[in-house]
């Protein structure tokens, strides 16, 4: 993967949110549903990080408050 100095840095710390955020919710007892539904949002969330990010366009910052609000 090229390196795109700051930005390189910032998509790995995307990354890192995400996983972790992943790992958090995983780590609960949710349903299959719920699971099913933080996989697709976290890998959506990561592709328009990746594509809509290295592009410069505006991302979705609020991601992490819709899924507070949304699973807990």
């Amino acid at each position: 993967m090229k390196r795109y100095g700051g930005m390189h840095v910032m998509i790995q710390a995307r990354y890192r949110l995400a996983i972790i955020l992943l790992h958090a919710l995983l780590s609960r007892t949710v349903t299959a549903m719920s699971r099913v539904t933080v996989a697709w949002l976290t890998l959506f969330m990561l592709l328009q990080q990746i594509g809509l990010g290295l592009s410069g366009l505006p991302t979705t910052p609020d991601f992490t408050g819709f899924a507070h609000w949304w699973f807990y």
